[in-house]
């Protein structure tokens, strides 16, 4: 697949770096070959060190080719060595500078920037000791294999190639990095004269120093002269302008030294490079911290000052009021909020205010500060005054703080305006208290109601209980009289206008009196009610008569009473007697009253309605009586009269044989006579199957009826599931309907009952052996028995089937669902 333009650009780019930096390399290398002291040959500087530091720091460590063909070609062009020494010295310069390269940026995360004086002790450790000492010891390495040096001298020469190496990177590393960036300064004009100055400056100290117009040696004070010059554009210029300063300072020094001058000439050439290299590297390291520690310097403060403009801006936009107050009161700052929310016009006003004006009291001021000078931190709410005279609740937070400077101690404070906080707890306090007010009425209420409508179960569950209407009327009173805690209670009845009221209940748990002649007075409130619609309150009443004279309580008597109405018609009356020392009646207590006598009015009419009904049932009952012995029993015994009476006149014709086969005729009428009567006793009797249970009751009915009729019963029950109270109702109807049948009309000698349980259905059938019958013809004229057990089985949810033909008996069967 061929490269995109895109890459081959790349490409391009990427191999003319590496080209630009070989030829850097090798032309540095010439120069730096011609900075030596001959004839020993000592090369001075060797710059291709710091030019190629400087190269992969700013721009990767994929120039490394650049770095070793460079030094390839450069040694190569210099001295004619083996091809294997000057290999080991191109890989000795390019591992020197990708590992340097490689610890910074990985391990040290190095800022070529060198803003920090982390990164440059991290650039002094690593780039101008570490890659120095590598490239060493392979270039003297190289030398010593190729003979070109002694075993003897190998420390000597690794000495002095670190420290060409060394000087090299201190001197162009920084200088290289900074210009390669300079396009992120933008120097003033003053700026620049500044620096002009001081380059000359240096320029003219350098020269009489290093360039022979001052006879100087190494002790001479002088000899670090052009020093304050490079601290100056460290301090003022930043790292661009240190690094020139110090590149030019040290090129001066070496430009001298070489001539022959200054005060770097002390002996032979290999001391005067010690003192030199040291001068320089001196020089360098003193510019680098110095301008990392001017920039870190400047940007605490730049950081100081915007960390203080945004607290002012912070205090001064808080919604809180701060302050700072003296113990004598003064105010010595304030932010806005605070003078916004005192309301005062300016800030000015509010210093002028002594802050003991915004206590109660001195003494509550004093009180609060000795909290402060405790060491304990203030948290209170008070209420002060503002400008406008308006109070406002303010919580305060304050604390004690020392001077550090003088000692004093000043206290600081933070103030916010919980007025409408305050506000709002007044009325949810309020509201608590209306709160709790309600709820204790409401639990008053709910007491009251729980006593009524207890009272009223009890009175209602008693009417349901007792039948005779006048202990009921007794033991509501009793239930009553409790529920209102009075001592003293009646119940009077007139059910008709012509009739006269009578006494049917009293009760009080004072001892007994003969109270009936004072109840049933004129002037008796019990017989007020009669002609009332309403309840009755009567104050003081006399309770002469009703309380014996001798544990009659002094004070007034209240009289409580409602009418007892039936169908818009005041039947009786029902009231209480109770000493208001005690208690008073509430309106809780009148609608009791009221209900109650609702409730005894109810009942009456109940009574009323369950004797009409039981006399209508004995009256229907007789009737149907009267109509079975009728249709059944009476014109069967008519039947045998009329028999009897023509055997009778036979036998006295001697027509005997006439008068057996009535005496026959005669014998059957009376035998399904009986069968009926029996029947009908039976079913006078009260139903078994609330005492006994299902399969005890139709036991019972085989026993009791068709066994006396002549038939035989029998029973298979297994009935495992439990049947509800309807169900057992129904099967139980219909099984006496089907034996009624057979009893009266299937003329059988057997029957039998099978019920059976099983998976949620239980299955009722009646069998018998007798003559059978066409169930359809039956059915279409009118039968109301078969009709009635269909209807029981439909209401069941069941099914009922009848299986029957002339001649072969008849089965009746039910399937009912219990679940």
């Amino acid at each position: 697949m061929s490269e995109t333009p895109i890459h081959k650009k790349a490409w391009l780019v990427y191999l003319g770096k590496i080209i630009l930096l070989t030829l850097a390399y090798y032309v540095a290398g010439k120069i730096s070959f011609s900075l030596s002291f001959a004839p020993n040959d000592i090369i001075l500087l060797w710059l291709p060190a710091g030019i190629a530091l400087a190269a992969l720091l700013r721009y990767g460590v994929d120039l490394w080719p650049g770095v070793f063909f460079g030094s390839l070609f450069a040694n190569a062009s210099h001295a004619a060595l083996p091809h294997t020494t000057l290999v080991i010295i191109a890989l000795g310069n390019m591992l020197a500078c990708l590992s340097s390269t490689y610890i910074l940026k990985t391990w040290l995360h190095f800022d070529p920037g060198m803003e920090r004086v982390r990164d440059v002790l991290a650039f002094l450790v690593v780039g101008a000791i570490w890659n120095p000492l590598i490239s060493a010891v392979f270039g003297v390495a190289g030398l010593l294999l190729a003979n070109q040096i002694s075993l003897s001298l190998f420390f000597y020469n690794w000495w002095v190639w670190a420290i060409n190496d060394s000087m090299s990177i201190l001197l162009l590393t920084p200088f290289l990095l900074a210009w390669s960036a300079a396009h992120w300064v933008k120097w003033r004009r003053s700026v620049v004269l500044e620096g002009s100055i001081v380059f000359l400056l240096l320029a003219v100290v350098s020269r009489a120093v290093y360039g022979g117009w001052l006879n100087l040696d190494m002790s001479a004070p002088l000899s670090f002269a052009p020093l304050p010059f490079i601290i100056w554009t460290a301090l003022r210029l930043g790292k661009l302008g240190a690094t020139i300063m110090t590149l030019f300072g040290s090129g001066f020094a070496m430009w001298g030294t070489l001539l022959g001058y200054g005060p770097f000439i002390v002996a032979n050439d290999h001391v005067n490079f010690l003192y030199l290299s040291g001068f320089t590297m001196t020089t360098a390291v003193t510019a680098l911290l110095m301008t990392a520690m001017v920039n870190e310097r400047s940007r605490a403060q730049k950081e100081q000052a915007q960390t203080e403009a945004r607290y002012r801006d912070m205090i001064n936009n808080v919604p809180i009021g701060i302050a700072r107050t003296t113990p004598q009161g003064d105010i010595l700052d304030c932010n806005l909020a605070l003078v916004k929310m005192l309301q005062y016009p300016n800030k000015e006003s509010l210093l002028a205010t002594n802050a003991s004006s915004f206590y109660p009291t001195l003494e509550d001021r004093w009180q609060r500060l000795s909290v402060m000078d405790r060491g304990d931190t203030l948290l209170d709410e008070i209420l002060i005054k503002r400008y406008d005279g308006v109070p406002i609740w303010v919580s305060l937070s304050a604390r004690a703080t020392r001077n550090p400077d003088d000692g004093r101690v000043y206290y600081e404070v933070a103030a916010q305006d919980v007025t409408r906080r305050k506000q709002a707890e007044e009325e949810l306090k309020q509201r608590w208290d209306e709160n709790i007010r309600l709820m204790l009425t409401l639990e008053k209420k709910v007491q009251d109601r729980t006593r009524q409508l207890s009272t009223l179960y009890r009175i209602a569950r008693q009417a349901t209980y007792e039948q005779h209407i006048e202990r009921f009327f007794e033991a509501a009173l009793e239930i009553l009289l409790e529920a209102l805690q009075s001592p003293f209670g009646a119940i009077v009845l007139c059910q008709q206008p012509e009739e006269k009221p009578r006494l049917v209940a009293v009760k009080t748990t004072l001892p007994e009196t003969d109270v009936a002649p004072k109840i049933l007075s004129e002037t008796s409130p019990w017989l007020q009610l009669l002609g009332r619609e309403t309840t009755l309150v009567i104050e003081d009443v006399p309770m002469d008569g009703f309380i014996p004279a001798d544990l009659n309580k002094p004070g007034q008597y209240v009289f409580l009473g409602a009418p007892i109405r039936n169908n818009r018609r005041t039947i009786g009356s029902l009231g209480v007697l109770h000493n208001t020392h005690v208690s008073e009646y509430s309106q809780e207590d009148i609608v009791l009253m009221e209900t109650v006598c609702d409730h005894l009015g109810t009942a009456i009419e109940n009574a009323r309605l369950r004797q009409q009904t039981e006399r209508a049932a004995i009256a229907e009952e007789r009737q149907r009586l009267a109509r079975e012995l009728h249709d059944s029993v009476t014109q069967s015994i008519y039947s045998a009269t009329l028999m009897a009476d023509a055997v009778q006149q036979l036998s006295a014709c001697g027509k005997t044989e006439r008068a057996g086969h009535f005496l026959d005729e005669l014998c059957r009428t009376t035998r399904h006579a009986l069968k009926e009567m029996r029947l009908l006793i039976y079913e006078l009797r009260p139903s078994p199957l609330e005492q006994l249970g299902l399969e005890q009751a139709l036991r019972q009915r085989l026993e009791m009826v068709e066994r006396h009729a002549g038939i035989e019963g029998k029973i298979f029950y297994r009935q495992p599931l439990p049947l509800a109270p309807a169900i057992e109702e129904g099967l139980f109807r219909i099984a006496q309907e089907a034996l009624n049948n057979v009893t009266r009309h299937s003329n059988a000698s057997s029957v039998s009952l099978r019920m059976i349980g099983k998976d949620d259905y239980v299955t009722l059938e009646i069998a018998d052996n007798g003559i059978g019958f066409e169930p359809a013809k039956t059915q279409s004229q009118g039968g109301l028995g078969l009709t009635n057990m269909r209807e029981r089985a439909r209401k069941m949810g069941g099914t009922l089937e009848i299986f029957s033909k002339p001649g072969s008996g008849t089965k009746v069967k039910v399937r009912v669902k219990v679940s």
